[in-house]
């Protein structure tokens, strides 16, 4: 009889936990002798394959966190144009689109039975798409799976029963503090770090910007309840629910209002309506910038995955999600702009960062042709986009329809900065 799929056990369970051994630190030497460039290979929400190799000396580490949709990604150079990878010698996936991941989803799923032993997976990368031309790169990583289970507690994963969590226990989970940027502004913001965190474990941060409406000093849960169900609906992230899934450090800033033209972007004229498009000011906004000290700061201070920092934000505050990306590119392995307006004169300082892009089509605030026009801008620039446009829904309602799409947190936290 054939054994049931890793990821279908996994699905199954909602959470499976893995005493994983790792055998071999990721190496470059093919089985034939051959060296070639070294591919690092990763299990996201794990530690770092080739950066814990298990030594005589070491235990085997006995907490090891996988979200149901399980990826290995391949960082490598980036002249690689496709990569294959495999599981015990057999070719699973072809990914000809950096980053190379190998994860399940709706045409990549892994046929991988939870058993105890060892597995071996190898990722080799070419030079051209679809696993032609050269071989440019490779690498190989031995993991052993010592013993598998459920953990003592499942949390309620059902929609009902988040949303009841968030409505009781969300506010004793975002812990309020400031900090006092360079520039000597006082930013406020709320903090959730997972109740079980483990600084050997590398977390990713996802960022969320609020609307202007929520703008201030008072620190208070207006500027993440007010804003879509991420947090307070059915798939509040900070939930234990979907902490299981996506466990990660969430910070929520609160922009400043001291003067009536502050918001996350800074433009300079006006906004030109009949685009949904803005002029970006040479300086950031105070407050923008004080986010990006915020983010180092958090990076220090806790155990954060660098490549995988994401931004999202609605309204003022989608329209930030496009300004600090644009700002500081580098930064940000994904962004989720909702309803916001954007300086389309940058896009190409964002065509590496992948972005999901939501709007209402009959927004009475922010024009929809903004959003639909950096759609179309990314894709000129062959970026990674996706685009959901509700239509018929006006301006607050684009919130709260996204944020209750399943699709939306497997998709952010399935993108990892190359």
């Amino acid at each position: 009889m054939r054994k049931k799929p890793f990821l279908e056990i996994i699905k199954m369970n909602k959470l499976l936990v893995l005493t994983l051994s790792l055998v071999l630190a990721a190496c470059s030497s093919t089985k034939s002798g051959n060296t070639l460039p070294a591919i690092s290979l990763s299990l996201l929400n794990t530690l770092t394959l080739a950066e814990h190799p298990l030594r005589t000396h070491q235990p085997a580490l006995q907490r090891v966190e996988l979200p149901p949709y399980f990826t290995v990604t391949a960082e490598a150079e980036p002249s690689l144009a496709s990569v294959v990878f495999s599981i015990n010698g057999v070719a699973i996936y072809t990914d000809s689109r950096a980053p190379f991941n190998l994860h399940e989803g709706d045409d990549k799923a892994i046929d991988w039975d939870v058993r105890k032993g060892r597995f071996e997976i190898e990722a080799i990368g070419y030079s051209k798409e679809n696993a032609s031309g050269d071989k440019l790169a490779y690498g190989r990583v031995m993991v052993e799976i010592l013993d598998q289970g459920l953990p003592e507690a499942v949390a309620d994963t059902s929609g009902e029963a988040v949303k009841l969590w968030a409505e009781e226990h969300l506010d004793s989970v975002m812990t309020p503090k400031s900090m006092q940027a360079a520039s000597g502004l006082n930013l406020p913001y709320r903090i959730y770090v997972p109740e079980s965190y483990d600084a050997s474990v590398k977390y990713p941060l996802f960022v969320h910007l609020h609307g202007r409406g929520e703008r201030g000093s008072d620190n208070s849960d207006r500027i993440y309840r007010s804003s879509n169900r991420i947090f307070s609906g059915t798939r509040s992230l900070v939930s234990p629910a979907m902490q299981q899934r996506f466990p990660s450090i969430v910070i929520v800033p609160q922009c400043s209002h001291q003067t009536d033209a502050e918001e996350w972007a800074r433009w300079a004229g006006d906004l030109d309506q009949a685009s949904g498009s803005y002029t970006q000011h040479p300086e950031p906004s105070e407050s923008s910038q004080a986010v990006r000290e915020l983010i180092e700061l958090v990076q220090n201070q806790y155990s954060v995955d660098d490549k995988r920092i994401y931004l999202e934000g609605l309204s003022m505050g989608g329209m930030g999600t496009w300004e600090l990306s644009m700002r500081w590119p580098e930064v940000f392995a994904a962004g989720v702009p909702m309803a916001g307006w954007s300086a389309q004169g940058q896009v190409a300082r964002i065509a590496d960062i992948p972005f999901w892009i939501f709007h209402g089509g009959a927004d009475e605030w922010n024009p929809v042709v903004g959003s639909r026009n950096m759609y179309d801008l990314l894709r000129s620039h062959n970026a990674t986009v996706k685009y959901t446009e509700y239509e018929g829904h006006r301006h607050s309602q684009t919130f709260y329809r996204a944020g209750e799409d399943e699709s939306l947190l497997p998709w952010i936290f399935s993108q990892r900065k190359n």
